[in-house]
């Protein structure tokens, strides 16, 4: 029975320290998203640059540009872990440059050879080779494919 009330003495003694999280210190420098719903409809993301007690302010460093953002309006300020790629962009760009060129590639396969203007020598017959849009189509796809995880390696280099 001791036990049992020594048990939750512990519990109860520990439990707060154990509940709270450590907030992270924002340092000049970090990668951060701040949510501000009347200054942008979208989170901000850009460079802490510090914090300007007289005008009340956050400022940041986004795309080479310093922005303030009054305190008052600010929602949340989260650090940015900046994993973001163009991983989907670039497989995207891989899909539509490698499937049509090569849908256009198997359509001028197919339709390559001897045809009935260019006949082979001592022979007059019809080109033998042809193929359907379908084909084309699929050849399209199958390099728009392959276009698609090169272009996805690529993006994923570029954030």
């Amino acid at each position: 029975m001791t036990a049992r009330w020594i048990t939750a003495a512990l519990l109860l003694v520990a439990s707060p320290g154990l509940a709270q999280e450590q907030e992270p210190v924002l340092e000049v420098g970090d990668r951060v998203r701040v949510t501000a719903p009347d200054v942008s409809r979208f989170p901000l993301v850009g460079i802490y640059a510090g914090l300007q007690y007289q005008n009340e302010a956050v400022e940041l460093l986004i795309d080479e540009t310093r922005s303030k953002v009054p305190l008052a309006q600010i929602e949340k300020i989260e650090l940015s872990t900046g994993k973001g790629s163009r991983a989907w962009l670039g497989a995207g760009v891989g899909f539509f440059v490698f499937g049509i060129g090569g849908g256009l590639a198997a359509e001028a396969l197919c339709t390559w050879g001897p045809g009935p203007t260019a006949p082979l020598v001592g022979e007059n017959h019809e080109s033998t080779r042809s193929c359907s849009t379908a084909e084309a189509a699929g050849v399209g796809v199958l390099t728009g494919l392959v276009g698609a995880g090169l272009g996805a390696l690529v993006g994923s280099a570029f954030k």
